[in-house]
C-alpha cells in the first residue's frame, strides 16, 4: 500500500478476513510492534503482535518515517460469511478499528428470515415454571391463553375409545361396533378438538400451556394434528416443587403431590425416548432465575426468534420471577433435611420421587443437581426450517 509524502499514513489496514483468521498490517512507535486484536461485536476472537516483515509496505512507511509490521490473527472459532463481514481489528490503545480494504471479507448473503416455530406446547409438572414460560412467549408475540387445560382430553379420548372396543369389540357382523374403524373414529374425534382449538386461537404463532401427565402422554397425537409442533418441558427438582405444591394446592395430600410430580417426569422421559425426532427444550425453573439470558437464547434458537424477541424473553425472565407461593420461593434451594418433613414423609418422598430424582441427576442437598449429570438445557433437534 503506497502513500505519497503529503498524505497522512493510516495506523494500518485490515486486508483480509477468512473463516479462521484475519491479516493486515499496523504501524507502531517507540514501544515496539503493536498489539492488535480482532472483535466480533463484544466477542474477542483473537490477538496477535504486528511484527511480521511486510516488504510491500516498507517503502510507504519509510517515506513517513514510520515503522510497522504485518499481523496474522488466528480466531478461536470458525466464522460464517455474515460474521466475517462484521469483524473489526483494533490496535491496543488505538483510537478506532483499522481501515478495512474493499473485499477484505466475503459479502454476506441475505439471510432469509424464517417465521417463528409453532405451535409451542409448554408441558411439565405444575409449579415448575410453566407460567413464566407462557408469559414470556405471549409477551414476545405468541398468541394463546395463560392456561390451556383442554388438549389433555386427547389422551382421555384415546384411552376411552380403546377401552370401549376392548369391552364391546366383536367379530360378529350383527354388532355395529364390528363395523366401526377404531383408528378412523379416533382421527375424527381428534379433528373435532383441533377445530375447536384453532377457532379460539387469535392468530399465529400460537402456544398452549397445559401442565399434567395426560398432556405429555398426548404428544404423539399432538404431532399427528400439528406436525410442526415444538415442545418446552418445564422441570424443577421434586423438593422445591412439592414444597410449592403443598402451599398452592393444600387440598391434595403429600403423597399425591409426590406421585404426580413423578408421573410428569417419568412420562416425559418415556415420550422423549420414543420420539427421536421430537423438537424440544427442557428448562429448569432454577435456571430461569439464575441464567435468564442463557435460557432466553436457547428458547430463541429452538423457536427461530429474532434477537429483539430473545431480548424481550430475557427481560421477562430477569424482571418477573417464576410464580411464587412466598417471597423468594422461586429461587430458594432446600436440602431434603431442611424441609421439615418428618421421617415418614421423607420415606414417601423417596419412594415416589427417588427414581426420577436420580434419572434427572437431582440431589437431596443444596447442590440441587449433580455436576455434569443433568443438562440444564437439554434439547432435541432444532425446529425445522
Amino acid at each position: 500500500m503506497n502513500h505519497s509524502p503529503g498524505t497522512a499514513i493510516p495506523p494500518g489496514y485490515l486486508e483480509a478476513v477468512k473463516p479462521g483468521s484475519a491479516h493486515g498490517w499496523a504501524t507502531y512507535g517507540e514501544g515496539g510492534p503493536a498489539n492488535v486484536y480482532a472483535m466480533l461485536g463484544n466477542e474477542m476472537l483473537g490477538a496477535a503482535i504486528a511484527d511480521l516483515i511486510r516488504t510491500d509496505a516498507e517503502a510507504s512507511l519509510a517515506v513517513h518515517n514510520v515503522r510497522g509490521g504485518g499481523f496474522l490473527i488466528v480466531f478461536n472459532r470458525e466464522l460464517s460469511p455474515q460474521e466475517q463481514a462484521r469483524v473489526s481489528v483494533t490496535v491496543l490503545g488505538g483510537a478506532g478499528p483499522l481501515l478495512r480494504l474493499p473485499g477484505a471479507a466475503p459479502e454476506p448473503e441475505e439471510e432469509e428470515e424464517l417465521p417463528p416455530a409453532f405451535p409451542v406446547f409448554i408441558v411439565g409438572s405444575p409449579r415448575s415454571g410453566t407460567s413464566i414460560l407462557a408469559h414470556a412467549l405471549l409477551s414476545a408475540g405468541y398468541t394463546g391463553y395463560k392456561e390451556g387445560n383442554f388438549l389433555s382430553l386427547l389422551h382421555r379420548l384415546d384411552a376411552d375409545v380403546d377401552t370401549h372396543f376392548e369391552v364391546f369389540g366383536s367379530e360378529n357382523t350383527e354388532v355395529l361396533t364390528t363395523h366401526i374403524d377404531r383408528q378412523a373414529l379416533k382421527a375424527d374425534l381428534f379433528a373435532v378438538l383441533r377445530a375447536h382449538v384453532e377457532a379460539h386461537i387469535a392468530g399465529e404463532p400460537w402456544l398452549d400451556k397445559t401442565g399434567n401427565p395426560e398432556m405429555i402422554t398426548a404428544i404423539p397425537t399432538l404431532l399427528q394434528l400439528w406436525p410442526d409442533s415444538v415442545f418446552i418441558f418445564a422441570k424443577r427438582r421434586a423438593i422445591e416443587n412439592i414444597a410449592s405444591r403443598l402451599r398452592k394446592f393444600p387440598d391434595h395430600d403429600f403423597r399425591y403431590h409426590c406421585a404426580d410430580w413423578a408421573r410428569n417426569m417419568a412420562r416425559w422421559r418415556e415420550i422423549r425416548a420414543t420420539q427421536p425426532d421430537l423438537r424440544f427444550l427442557e428448562v429448569d425453573q432454577q435456571d430461569i432465575a439464575a441464567a435468564p439470558a442463557a435460557v432466553a437464547r436457547a428458547i430463541a434458537g429452538l423457536l427461530r426468534l429474532p434477537p429483539a424477541r430473545e431480548r424481550m424473553i430475557a427481560d421477562i425472565f430477569a424482571r418477573d420471577r417464576p410464580e411464587e407461593t412466598g417471597a423468594g420461593t422461586a429461587v430458594r434451594v432446600l436440602s431434603l433435611e431442611a424441609t421439615g418433613w418428618g421421617e415418614d414423609m421423607q420415606a414417601v418422598f423417596r419412594q415416589h420421587c427417588g427414581p426420577e430424582m436420580a434419572a434427572y441427576g437431582y440431589t437431596e442437598d443444596e447442590s440441587y443437581r449433580h455436576t455434569g449429570t443433568a443438562e440444564a438445557l437439554r434439547r432435541g433437534p432444532l425446529a425445522a426450517s
